[in-house]
């Protein structure tokens, strides 16, 4: 698979990623992968349900939904705890 370029974009695009608590809006990043890795391509474009561990995943984080209405307190919250 081609790498993805616009990691951004993508996250716009597949809500995914902006559901779950682990992921960091400032930096689209995740807890799953620390800064210095980067979100698989295969769960931006999600051929990958992030519901288990990715294989080339250093710790056990998967996906978990924020619960309830996304709202801008809920993202204001999340992107301090990660």
């Amino acid at each position: 698979m081609d790498k993805l370029d616009d990691k951004d974009l993508i996250i716009n695009l597949y809500a995914l990623c902006r559901k779950c608590q682990y992921f960091n809006y400032d930096k689209l990043s995740c807890r799953a992968f620390p800064e210095d890795e980067s979100i698989p391509d295969e769960i931006l474009s999600m051929n990958f349900k992030h519901t288990v561990r990715h294989p080339d995943q250093k710790n056990d984080v998967v996906f978990k939904q924020i619960e309830g209405e996304l709202t801008p307190e809920k993202l204001h919250f999340y992107r301090k705890i990660n």
